[in-house]
């Protein structure tokens, strides 16, 4: 008899067996809770994190991480700076208001490369996903989620081709 087991994502046990796992390479997948990376990420969206080596993330990658208070997230890099001699990452969710903070690598322990929503798959390498990601960072660095011109530009993106499928 099969007996399964979910973890919550918000668990010690989740994030350990995450940090284990990729620590020796393999990927793991789960399913998104909350909504702080809508709209390219919902709530419910099957995620694939990949092993990342440590300090290789960069502006834009999507990474699941331990923040500062102990929760286990998949937010996205915003920007990079060394503090007091090491690499730290800045690291915010895309439908908030403020960063989670500014962590070492150590506490990442992979990139998300793929959202998989209603049996469809979305590699987050392909170009127009990076591009909704650079335009991601450029909002939360700016702050320009408030201005109303911004909000305008992504009532636009969701409305082309190229960008409808992944913001729909």
């Amino acid at each position: 008899m099969l007996v399964q087991k979910s973890l919550e994502i918000d668990s010690p046990a989740f994030a350990e067996l995450c940090s284990e796992l990729l620590g020796i390479g393999v990927a793991v997948r789960f399913r998104a809770k909350g909504d702080s990376m809508a709209p390219l990420v919902r709530h419910g969206d099957t995620l694939s994190v990949e092993p990342l080596p440590r300090g290789a993330a960069r502006a834009g990658d999507v990474v699941l991480f331990r923040s500062q208070i102990g929760y286990t997230l998949a937010h996205r890099v915003i920007g990079q700076c060394r503090q007091e001699g090491s690499l730290r990452f800045t690291i915010q969710g895309d439908n908030l208001q403020r960063a989670d903070g500014v962590i070492p690598p150590e506490r990442i322990y992979g990139k998300v490369v793929s959202v998989e929503r209603g049996g469809v798959a979305f590699s987050l390498s392909e170009p127009p996903m990076m591009l909704l990601g650079w335009l991601a960072v450029v909002q939360s660095r700016w702050g320009l989620r408030r201005r109303r011109w911004w909000r305008a530009v992504g009532r636009i993106a969701r409305q082309l081709l190229p960008f409808a499928r992944y913001l729909a």
